[in-house]
């Protein structure tokens, strides 16, 4: 598993080991040897997508090292590398650190919001650790 380790030195591990290995494996790398080292302030368990981040930086990184890719292709191998963590992943987090911005996610699929904003936006971090399984499966119950 890649570590993820906090400002706090606080150790997650956030990304198997066979997420890394599905984004290899698609390259033309095989032959190297790759070490990856993830250093992040993202909090781990909270909301905030750090493993989508990471699975897309790793899936661009990697990419970026041995053979262009596009932007969607980028996304398509970062969502599977996700499924690998989160079976039912949406990729609304995937997506959004893939092409950045401001989004629109629906189910039929994602667009750019081309608008300047005018507010401020603020993430505040209530500290309590959870499960994104779990959250994703009581939203279900709403609907």
């Amino acid at each position: 598993m890649a570590e993820l380790r906090t400002t706090k030195g606080r150790l997650y591990r956030i990304i198997p080991e066979t997420a890394l290995r599905m984004v290899i494996n698609h390259t033309n790398c095989l032959h190297e040897r790759i070490k990856i080292s993830i250093k992040s302030d993202i909090p781990a368990g909270v909301g905030l997508g750090s493993s989508s981040a990471c699975c897309v930086a790793a899936a661009s990184s990697i990419f970026g090292l041995f053979e262009k890719k596009s932007k969607e292709e980028i996304l398509t191998l970062a969502l599977e590398a996700e499924k690998t963590v989160f079976e039912n992943a949406s990729g609304a987090d995937t997506t959004s650190c893939t092409y950045g911005g401001i989004m629109e996610y629906t189910k039929n699929g994602s667009k750019n919001v081309d608008v300047i904003p005018n507010f401020y936006l603020v993430i505040a971090n209530s500290k309590i650790i959870h499960s994104t399984s779990d959250v994703v499966s009581r939203v279900k119950q709403f609907k």
